[in-house]
């Protein structure tokens, strides 16, 4: 199954059309072929975190910060804050995603000329118990997060 997502995940990165739209294709065929995929990885994450990730759709998101906070050799941090930018959940609403103790992680910016808005994401568990969070967006910026535990914070943005 991971290199199933892997495979699908690095299709949708490319900027070839035709590999892009092929990765959207295999990513529908997993998605149908494994309906209860998240049910099956949820118990490897925080039951705080599923419950408010469960009932939001991040799609289309905006994506207004992200922040990396190291402190070796062990504690590092990465801080994603996200704006309900249609409001479907309440008017200014922030739901910050924080990633604690950092294995690793990527992300690819190709512009800022337009608002990164979250696309569709999914979640792998690693066999040493780690969290990757594979993060695709619009304009084919990605981010992809592997660390030991993940969060979120939900809160009204303040003027």
């Amino acid at each position: 199954m991971k290199s199933e997502i892997s495979t699908f995940w690095t299709m949708l990165q490319s900027d070839d059309e035709l590999i892009h739209d092929e990765g959207y294709r295999l990513n529908y065929e997993f998605a149908r072929k494994n309906p209860q995929y998240f049910q099956s990885i949820k118990k490897w994450l925080p039951k705080k975190f599923v419950s408010t990730y469960e009932k939001i759709n991040f799609h289309d998101f905006h994506i207004l910060n992200i922040e990396y906070y190291s402190s070796p050799p062990k504690k590092s941090k990465i801080r994603m804050v996200t704006h309900d930018y249609h409001e479907e959940y309440g008017k200014d609403m922030i739901f910050d995603f924080v990633y604690r103790d950092i294995e690793e992680y990527s992300c690819f910016i190709t512009s800022t000329r337009l608002p990164i808005n979250w696309s569709r994401d999914i979640f792998e568990i690693l066999d040493n118990g780690l969290i990757m969070h594979r993060i695709l967006c619009s304009n084919r910026v990605f981010f992809d997060i592997t660390a030991k535990s993940i969060e979120i914070k939900s809160y009204q943005k303040r003027d």
